[in-house]
């Protein structure tokens, strides 16, 4: 079957913003919400609303200098969150939140991060767990290393929020520079990657990234290493984030590597004993697409679809369906 290509909306780059860079939000009224980099008032949150003459625009915020750095999440009540990398009271970023009102949304800085200690530079979305707590990674800062980090947020009765870091990376022993967001699975644990460090050397004294577990317990976390790449055959430089399906499998994409240097498709498979790295698909960055850093989708009878960022017909990419 050949799908049918609609553009539902074309940006100027002038006050409606331009070059949207991140993930869509699609609430249960069939409204799309998302995030450009650029415009003449800087990026914008926008919202895309289905109407009997297409779909229509509105711009919910403009954000100036420091444009959004991540798409958003919704929460309960139709609030949406997101991050800036830059801006905020240390101008090292911020998460924020944008309130429906009657006449608009209202935006508020949630938190803004001071470099060393609680991280700097969070650029790859959030998640909620269970409760409405906030999770979610920043690039650098974290201690002495400036690894990065994986921090919380919580709601306090008050409306405010506390951040708390509950990992900061180092270097081999446990990965450097997350470039992705955490994922969470039933039990409150997450999962994520960090694009290089890890145990095993992958050239300039660094590896070749790392997936990671993060498993709560009695008010702190402990840090599991699930796998280390190695480049060939199994990849390297993870930079999007994992999918997780029914099962408690884990995939992702790592934009190098492979055997043929250009990116692989993996799975975690678990078991009693851990997680079990296989390689799904090793592109050629032919025909096939190569060097994919977004995440996967895991479709009906475990058919897998992506994107590549390079190769195809026209060297500018490929959408891909693999099927078991």
């Amino acid at each position: 079957m050949v799908g049918s290509f609609t553009i539902i909306y074309t940006f100027t780059g002038a006050a409606d913003g331009g070059n949207p860079s991140s993930d869509l939000l699609l609430d249960k009224a069939g409204n799309i919400y998302g995030t450009t980099i650029s415009g003449s008032n800087g990026g914008v949150a926008f919202k895309l609303s289905p109407s009997g003459s297409g779909w229509q625009e509105t711009v919910l915020h403009s954000f100036g200098i420091h444009s959004p750095s991540s798409g958003l999440i919704m929460d309960g009540f139709g609030s949406l969150y997101g991050e800036t990398a830059g801006g905020g009271a240390f101008d090292d970023g911020t998460v924020f939140v944008l309130k429906p009102t009657s006449s608009g949304y209202q935006y508020h800085i949630v938190y803004s991060f001071a470099a060393a200690n609680d991280g700097i530079q969070p650029a790859n979305g959030q998640i909620f767990d269970s409760k409405g707590d906030l999770f979610g990674t920043t690039t650098g800062g974290g201690g002495l290393t400036g690894a990065g980090t994986v921090f919380e947020l919580q709601r306090g009765t008050n409306g405010q929020w506390t951040e708390s870091v509950i990992h900061s990376f180092t270097t081999s022993a446990d990965g450097v520079t997350p470039q992705a967001p955490v994922v969470i699975d039933s039990a409150g644990n997450l999962y994520g990657t960090t694009s290089s460090g890890g145990a095993l050397s992958c050239g300039q004294g660094l590896g070749c990234g790392t997936v990671y577990e993060l498993t709560p317990s009695g008010g702190s976390w402990t840090l599991t290493t699930l796998h280390n790449f190695t480049d060939n055959p199994d990849g390297h430089a993870p930079l999007a984030g994992l999918t997780l399906d029914s099962d408690g499998n884990l995939y992702g994409t790592t934009s190098n590597g492979g055997t043929s240097g250009t990116g692989v498709v993996f799975e975690l498979t678990a078991s009693s004993g851990g997680f079990v790295e296989s390689v799904v698909y090793s592109f050629s960055g032919g025909s096939d697409g190569g060097f994919p850093d977004t995440p996967v989708l895991i479709g009906s009878g475990g058919n897998i679809f992506g994107t590549a960022n390079f190769g195809g017909s026209a060297n500018d990419g490929v959408v891909f369906a693999i099927k078991p």
